[in-house]
């Protein structure tokens, strides 16, 4: 039996829609995913045995290989694979929210985040942090690909990206190839125009830092910047 062919208030997704996802029981949230039962059971029913096999506990059961989850009836490669699928995003998403956001109090601190990204590449790329009033790092973006001068980077992307995270402060970094971290005429000239453009939002330019392999280049020690 489908979930399509149950009665209204029996149906798994019209109650989710109706009072959220707390709603539902365990074996009702992964009929949603398993969607379908046997001729015998339905999904629910088939959620429910799953369940069972794992000790009727969600973490034994994120720890089932796909060939034990095959082993209860109704549940073939591709429903455990899908299991599968959303317990590792589950398990990502908890490694997300644990993790301590990346803090920046200085150039040397933007250098460690980005030096493995951009040392290593043959031609230059910039990328921008965002940052909270806390310098807690809460988006990071690439904005020139190498080949791109430091001129063609687009500005008004950068503030409306600021402005779509709430940050308060970003920092602009970029690689030289060269050993040499001084910045060249184009560089003094974007950074100038970025602070600009930030400070019509209120929103800050922290610094903007040039990393080569070995060394690297703060705006923000300069006297002027």
């Amino acid at each position: 039996m489908k979930i399509k062919d149950w009665n209204s208030e029996d149906m798994p997704r019209e109650r989710m829609l109706a009072g959220g996802p707390a709603a539902l029981s365990t074996a009702e949230l992964l009929a949603i995913l398993l969607r379908t039962g046997t001729r015998e059971k339905n999904v629910v029913d088939v959620s429910r045995e799953l369940l069972l096999a794992a000790d009727n506990s969600l973490v034994r059961l994120g720890a089932m290989s796909v060939e034990a989850m095959e082993r209860v009836d109704g549940i073939g490669e591709g429903k455990a694979l899908l299991l599968v699928a959303a317990f590792e995003l589950g398990r990502r998403l908890a490694n997300e929210r644990n993790k301590a956001p990346d803090i920046i109090n200085n150039a040397e601190d933007v250098v460690n985040l980005l030096r493995r990204t951009v040392t290593t590449l043959a031609r230059e790329e910039c990328w921008c942090l965002f940052l909270k009033r806390s310098r807690a790092v809460i988006g990071t973006m690439r904005i020139s690909e190498g080949g791109e001068s430091m001129t063609e980077i687009n500005i008004k992307r950068i503030v409306a990206r600021a402005l779509d995270l709430k940050a308060s402060a970003v920092i602009l970094s970029h690689n030289h190839p060269s050993a040499d971290p001084r910045p060249s005429v184009a560089d003094i000239k974007l950074t100038k125009q970025l602070k600009q453009a930030l400070q019509m939002f209120e929103l800050a330019l922290v610094d903007h830092v040039i990393i080569t392999e070995r060394k690297c280049y703060s705006f923000s020690m300069d006297s002027e910047f």
